[in-house]
């Protein structure tokens, strides 16, 4: 569980600090690099491609509970994003949240609700919320040549 702590204390911390940039998270780990920076607290979730690995909850994430966090490989299994998983009933406040931390969102049209997302301001890394069966805040590297 120590893992854990480290990485509650670095969400704690906010979008100052990076988005996958966590204490023991780099775009581009593999899913082994993942695993031991995490002390094994992230596990193989079965899922067989995209997001391989979870970390169970609860999380607190400025002042959110999350269910569990997913991080998700591209098809070389380098680490490309890094999602936190909340109940439906937390979007308001996940919105109030990142509106406060970057400011009003642009918006995307997805197949049934606008898709909200920001970009963080130092590293230009996407940061995106949206609604299916749960509400999900989506950390994302930036595209090459963004910054």
């Amino acid at each position: 569980m120590r893992g854990s702590f480290a990485f509650l204390a670095a969400l704690l911390l906010g979008p100052a600090t990076g988005l996958a940039d966590w204490e023991f998270t780099r775009w581009g780990m593999t899913v082994d690099e993942v695993q031991r920076a995490s002390r094994y607290d992230a596990i193989l979730n079965g899922q067989g491609f995209g997001c391989l690995l979870e970390m169970p909850g609860p999380i607190r994430f400025q002042g959110s509970r999350f269910d569990k966090v997913l991080f998700c490989f591209d098809d070389d299994t380098l680490l490309r994003r890094v999602e936190l998983v909340a109940d439906a009933t937390a979007y308001a406040a996940l919105e109030r949240s990142l509106q406060q931390a970057y400011g009003a969102p642009r918006l995307r049209r997805s197949l049934d609700m606008p898709e909200r997302y920001w970009s963080h301001p130092e590293s230009g890394d996407m940061v995106q919320l949206s609604l299916e069966e749960n509400a999900v805040v989506t950390y994302r590297e930036a595209p090459a040549g963004s910054n």
